[in-house]
């Protein structure tokens, strides 16, 4: 890594941006994909098409109890791209999502109070009650 100042924080930022901001992705459109009534359609195509993504869905059953932390993540990886002369939406919207995760009926769960037994479905169910 560079000497620069601010470069830790960059590296930490867009690294964020990456592997929370995909967790993000895979909740809302699986969460638009259950408001549709096609959750099981979306989840068998990838499985079939996309089957390493479909094994990442997994981490969706966990969001719940790292959603209320991660808003105001995406909120500074928002201006962090802003002030690099990229969309900040992208983060914005990924902050929105967490806030709806956060405020959804096991939006209280935290990581040793997951239920491990629940399936991505009534996850996703849950999220979207």
């Amino acid at each position: 890594m560079n000497s620069n100042i601010g470069s830790a924080s960059g590296l930490k930022m867009t690294y964020a941006a990456i592997t929370k901001g995909t967790a993000a992705l895979y909740a809302a459109s699986l969460m638009t994909a259950d408001h549709f009534d096609l959750l099981e359609n979306l989840l068998d195509e990838l499985k079939y098409s996309q089957p390493k993504v479909f094994d990442s869905l997994k981490s969706v059953n966990s969001i719940s109890a790292k959603a209320f932390r991660w808003i105001g993540e995406m909120e500074e990886i928002a201006d962090t791209f802003s002030f690099s002369n990229n969309s900040e939406k992208i983060h914005q919207g990924a902050a929105e999502t967490f806030r709806k995760i956060a405020s959804s009926p096991i939006g209280h769960e935290r990581v040793d109070s997951i239920d491990k037994n629940r399936k991505i479905i009534e996850t996703i169910n849950l999220l979207n009650s």
